[in-house]
């Protein structure tokens, strides 16, 4: 089945109508949208978390933190390694996403704890999800591995 809605909202009509944009200031276009089985649709406007100086200045500090972590075995970072992928910070949180190059290792726990602990000294919520890598993620790594290996 396909509904066909239009996109406009009675108290924004007379403005939409008479400036071409919207009260956030996006240009008038068609936005009629369509819904089919849970295809998104096609003209919608995509908005994003604007960063706040804090979670920018946090995100900053976090990252200069996590350079320093190194990996136990490997005279890498973890972040060099690929092992740290992401970090975001939002709201006085730190969210960090870690890859391992397989599943099982047995060092996972003692790695989440060295990224921890020092995010955990800037006083904010540290939230760590994990991962594994992708093929050519895992591939980098195995290289920076061979190379950089502790003796």
């Amino acid at each position: 089945m396909r509904w066909m809605v239009p996109a406009r909202f009675s108290v924004l009509s007379q403005h939409y109508k008479t400036t071409g944009h919207n009260l956030l200031g996006c240009e008038k276009r068609n936005m009629t949208a369509s819904f089919d089985s849970g295809v998104p649709f096609s003209n919608r406007p995509s908005f994003t978390k604007v960063r706040t100086t804090q979670d920018t200045e946090l995100k900053k500090n976090a990252d200069e933190l996590l350079t320093r972590v190194m990996h136990p075995a490997i005279n890498a970072s973890l972040v060099e390694l690929g092992i740290v992928k992401n970090v975001e910070a939002s709201d006085g949180k730190i969210q960090v996403l870690m890859a391992f190059p397989f599943p099982g290792i047995p060092i996972a726990n003692q790695l989440v704890s060295s990224v921890r602990r020092p995010l955990e000294t800037l006083g904010v919520e540290v939230e760590i999800s994990t991962s594994l890598m992708n093929e050519e993620e895992k591939n980098r790594f195995l290289v920076i591995e061979h190379a950089k290996w502790k003796q």
